[in-house]
């Protein structure tokens, strides 16, 4: 963090995925790039493992190994063709990109989300810790190491996936390195559950922003009628906004289906919060509370390509 306290627009790109189509689906999402970016967004970010898709079936048939084949041969390699295409695209259109992807390492997934600068750099990637529920028959756990933030233009920018934006020493972890700007994305959970699965979002979202203080960028996607109908989903849903350190709703929220929703990030006004809320700083109690963070990562690298590279 140093004296920089930019303003600028971001964006929360809510959209379903060409399901089950990775090539497709990275086309779409650069599409729709352009889209936020030609409404003055220059922070774009994009849902949970939306190349290729969420894996809807896993929560009614978590043993459909045909289905698992799909989502392998369509998961993303980092780095690969795919996150070449993104990050290609970031520096055309001059945005930093947040893009939930299926990583592909070897013979396992990771739900993973990636950063990626204005410039065309792939800054690093951050693994789902653990998978909520059934989600453990499909991805591997992350590992500590990629509990990291990355200093940039925009601020100090950071994410979580979906569940892990309920986990008080995740959030905390984040919070600790003093992030400013948080992702949290989310697969088409309201799409299958109802409107309940878009409060418990809304409540998380809400709950980091005034704690931490942070702006949080809340993005869920939704589904396609394809979806709908394959996977005997409840409808389209969706859920995203973008919230204040004041707790308050600065864009959106939206409701069902596709959309994009734009708002404005100050960093200098987020910080009238800081010393009513901060729960790092003023608040932290560092000689009562310890927090010890294992940054080994979980599994071995292959290949020359750290997962994570030191924030710029």
């Amino acid at each position: 963090m140093d004296d920089r306290f930019p303003r600028y627009k971001a964006a929360g790109v809510q959209m379903a995925a060409v399901w089950g189509d990775r090539d497709a689906t990275t086309d779409k999402i650069c599409d729709l790039a352009e889209k936020a970016r030609a409404q003055g967004a220059e922070l774009i970010v994009f849902p949970e493992v939306i190349i290729p898709g969420s894996p809807h079936w896993i929560w009614s048939s978590p043993e459909n190994y045909d289905r698992y084949v799909e989502l392998y041969k369509n998961s993303v390699d980092i780095p690969g063709k795919t996150t070449q295409k993104l990050c290609e695209t970031a520096k055309r259109i001059q945005a930093f990109l947040i893009v939930g992807v299926n990583e592909r390492h070897g013979k396992v997934l990771y739900n993973t989300m990636l950063f990626i600068d204005r410039k065309g750099n792939l800054l690093g990637a951050h693994r789902k810790l653990m998978g909520t529920y059934v989600e453990k028959i499909i991805w591997a756990m992350g590992g500590g190491d990629s509990l990291e933030v990355f200093n940039t233009e925009f601020g100090v920018i950071g994410g979580l996936i979906c569940r892990e934006n309920l986990s008080n020493l995740s959030r905390h972890v984040l919070a600790s390195q003093g992030e400013q700007v948080h992702a949290g994305i989310w697969l088409a959970g309201s799409a299958r559950r109802g409107p309940h699965f878009s409060k418990c979002m809304e409540a998380a979202c809400i709950t980091h922003a005034l704690s931490t203080p942070t702006y949080v960028i809340g993005v869920q996607s939704c589904a396609s009628e394809r979806e709908i109908e394959m996977f005997k989903l409840k409808g389209p849903g969706g859920w995203s906004a973008i919230i204040s350190p004041q707790g308050e709703i600065v864009a959106g929220p939206l409701p069902e289906g596709e959309g994009i929703v734009v708002g404005d990030i100050d960093l200098e006004s987020a910080i009238r919060a800081y010393p009513r809320r901060d729960e790092t700083g003023y608040h932290g109690r560092p000689d009562i509370f310890k927090v010890l963070v294992n940054r080994e990562p979980y599994t071995q690298e292959l290949g020359e390509f750290s997962l994570h590279r030191k924030p710029l």
